[in-house]
């Protein structure tokens, strides 16, 4: 072995005894219960890139394995990267353990799902129909959030009235809803005929709007709002005045 050699060698030796431990080869760095506190900051704050690098740093080096690749699906989801979260969901889904555990999962699947509108409607559904108690309420929600992200703001806000009025003191909504309100009756087929209705209305003194409603696979129909209320009374107030003036009007 030459000198130039025997030299480089002695510092290779010298590099790999003093590197931290926990470090890696190339890019290192230490993991440990801060990485996974500063990840789940990252998490709270939305930077997804940010919470993604620090859970996939922890699922590596074992740092709470299980909830480390749950969050790093979640952070792949909102990244936009479905097929590579459903995989990572697929392998927690594998070693899943205990009925919590198997629904958080569930959920989070149905998220991984929502590039395709028509299978992640199912799954929620099929949560929905299944789900008991306070994981209920997180289904919910859920699911009220994948109606409005797909445009469907009608659709949103039943779900998240009727979770309110099921749960009064849940905290899975993200504001306070509007708990009551007054629509009419049905849902119409063409905008048109929502429209003529709306200005009917108008006509007689009572403002409204106009809300879509669009399921997965299906066309949209179309429902007038007159207002909504966080108390009941004036709801009952308001449709007893359209009842007045020869307009349909029940609460929600």
């Amino acid at each position: 072995m030459t000198l130039h050699m025997r030299s480089n060698f002695a510092l290779l030796i010298l590099v790999l005894f003093t590197l931290p431990t926990g470090c890696r080869w190339a890019g290192s760095y230490t993991v440990t219960e801060q990485t996974f506190t500063d990840a789940g900051e990252a998490y709270l704050k939305k930077d997804w890139l940010g919470a993604y690098t620090l859970f996939r740093r922890c699922r590596r080096m074992d740092v709470h394995k299980e909830d480390a690749e749950y969050h790093e699906a979640l952070c792949l989801v909102e990244l936009g990267r479905f097929e590579k979260a459903r995989s990572r969901l697929r392998e927690l889904r594998d070693d899943v353990d205990g009925n919590q555990w198997s629904q958080r999962i569930d959920l989070a699947m149905a998220r991984a799902r929502e590039d395709n509108p028509d299978r992640a409607e199912r799954l929620y559904l099929q949560m929905q129909d299944h789900a008991g108690g306070a994981y209920r309420e997180q289904v919910m929600a859920a699911y009220a959030g994948f109606r409005a992200r797909i445009g469907d703001s009608a659709g949103a806000g039943e779900i998240r009235r009727r979770l309110a009025r099921m749960y009064p003191s849940t905290s899975f909504l993200p504001e306070k809803p509007s708990r009551y309100a007054v629509q009419a009756p049905v849902m119409y087929r063409s905008r048109e005929e929502a429209d003529g209705v709306r200005s009917r209305a108008l006509k007689a003194g009572f403002d409204s709007v106009v809300l879509t409603s669009c399921a997965p696979g299906s066309s949209p129909l179309y429902l007038v709002q007159y207002g909504s209320f966080y108390q009941q009374d004036g709801a009952k107030k308001l449709v007893y005045g359209l009842r007045k003036n020869g307009i349909e009007g029940i609460i929600r």
